[in-house]
């Protein structure tokens, strides 16, 4: 047998098969229903705009601090001057030390790409999920068409019994009555599943009400497929964010760090004299004085706990992490593996089921019952395909969202 897929890590890059297209409906048809979620989805817009929200809050995160503005009122004349002081008006700016907002403008745009990759991340889970649901409905419309065509085999099987009076087979009729009722039942059951699951993929598109979903007959795997580099499961979006995650905690140490060194705030007091009339002078009029404001942590130990709080949150970051890329490398080589199975037994399903027709048509002088069994046989393993060819594209969706 021919080797189906090659897997091999080197550097980093991972050598996986991709399904490029299966069908080109079904490729059509899910790329354009993940268009329509992606504006009709008041979940994936509701993300959209919180992402343009952080975008503005991380904007007025950088400044240079707040402009304090002070007043005061003398009661007693300080005698600094000809007359009376009787207030004083003052206004500072504190000064940002060199490099502060340069360290503030990198942790948000750290940030502003942090939550781009949280979006997209989003966005990917949604559209797997999508796609899984997308090949689920598939595989209940294909099983619901195999089983009515069952029920037609069954239904000509009892009208033969009732035609040949020769054969008295009641506990054949029987039997194919019993079945009849099984079949009728798994439709039923199938019927059920698929309208609940049409509703749930009519939500995830953004429609008001209940439509109809155009979903392809039959899906084809490609006898072929071509070979895509995919990059190594640590640049996935999932793990690019806990990368940018940890420089932002070593840029936050880094401003936390620049907090804790002597501040600068310049500014201006503005004294009110109550003129005296009877001098004269320079000494009996309003004033400014410059003032330059240095302050310091002395007492507050704010500084210090925030800090061990971030270097403690940054282990917990490194230890998600490798929990994640662990996961992420599973799900990999579980995509990997179930869909090489899911090829293998689509294709002795098929084997089956050619040799199964071969032997319908050798008993086609025997017994009802005989010839029964072989249909029904034909129709479990066909069942069993949908079911593999079905695995194997919700594989593929994992594959996609690996990308």
């Amino acid at each position: 047998m021919k080797s189906l897929y090659s897997l091999c890590y080197k550097n980093t890059l991972v050598l996986i098969t991709f399904l490029f297209s299966g069908i080109y409906i079904s490729a059509q048809s899910i790329q354009e229903y993940k268009q329509e979620a992606l504006a009709n989805n008041s979940e994936l817009q509701a993300l959209k705009t919180g992402h343009r929200i952080d975008e503005v809050v991380a904007k007025q995160k950088i400044s240079w601090g707040n402009t304090e503005v002070s007043s005061g009122y003398f009661i007693n004349n300080p005698g600094i001057v000809d007359g009376d002081v009787q207030a004083v008006v003052g206004i500072s700016q504190p000064v940002p030390i060199l490099g502060y907002l340069k360290k503030q403008k990198k942790i948000a745009q750290v940030q502003k790409e942090k939550n781009g990759h949280i979006l997209e991340v989003f966005q990917k889970k949604f559209f797997l999920k999508l796609e899984r649901l997308y090949y689920k409905l598939y595989e209940h419309k294909a099983k619901i068409r195999i089983l009515k065509k069952q029920l037609d085999v069954v239904d000509q099987y009892m009208d033969t019994l009732q035609v040949d009076s020769t054969q008295n087979l009641q506990v054949t009729r029987l039997m194919l009555q019993v079945e009849k009722n099984e079949v009728q039942n798994a439709i039923e059951l199938l019927k059920g599943s698929l309208l609940n699951e049409e509703a749930n993929f009519n939500v995830m598109l953004g429609r008001d009400g209940f439509e109809a979903l155009v979903i392809p007959d039959n899906l084809y795997l490609p006898e072929e497929e071509p070979t895509l580099l995919l990059e190594d499961i640590t640049y996935h979006p999932e793990m690019m964010t806990f990368d940018l995650e940890e420089k932002l905690y070593e840029d936050r140490i880094q401003l936390d760090t620049h907090k804790k060194t002597v501040a600068l705030s310049l500014g201006l007091d503005y004294f009110i004299i109550d003129e005296n009339t009877n001098l004269t002078g320079n000494n009996s009029q309003d004033f400014i004085m410059p003032k330059a404001t240095f302050s310091f942590p002395v007492f507050s130990g704010v500084s210090k706990t925030k800090r061990e709080a971030l270097l403690l949150t940054q282990e917990k970051n490194s230890f998600d992490k490798t929990t994640t890329q662990i996961k992420l490398e599973n799900l990999l080589n579980s995509a990997v593996n179930n869909r090489i199975t899911a090829r293998i037994s689509l294709n002795a399903y098929q084997e089956i089921i050619d040799e199964l027709k071969k032997l319908s048509s050798v008993l086609e002088n025997s017994s009802i019952k005989s010839k029964y069994d072989s249909e029904r046989k034909i129709t479990a393993y066909k069942i069993k395909k949908i079911e593999a060819i079905t695995s194997y594209f919700q594989q593929t969706a994992v594959l996609n969202y690996l990308q």
